[in-house]
């Protein structure tokens, strides 16, 4: 479940970066060719350097989330708002 959960979230940001946006990824590339040591691996502790990558990265998933953010829900009773009766 815990590999499904990351798969997803990496394919989504993959998708939006290289098919719908290819100028975008080669900004995120030069910032993190500018600001990234040569032989260091960037994690997320590391997202506070990449402004740019961290703002598409939130774009990315506002616009696409990977799960529903509303949970289906019922009321619990019968009630009248504005002059609509909801069951």
């Amino acid at each position: 479940m815990l590999t499904a959960g990351t798969d997803t979230s990496s394919v989504t940001i993959e998708w939006a970066l290289l098919l719908n946006h290819p100028g975008v990824l080669e900004k995120a590339r030069a910032e993190l060719d500018a600001r990234a040591e040569t032989d260091q691996l960037v994690d997320e502790h590391d997202l506070s350097n990449f402004p740019y990558l961290h703002n598409i990265i939130s774009e990315t998933l506002w616009l696409c989330p990977i799960a529903p953010i509303l949970v289906p829900h019922k009321s619990s009773d019968d009630c009248k708002i504005g002059g609509y009766n909801i069951p």
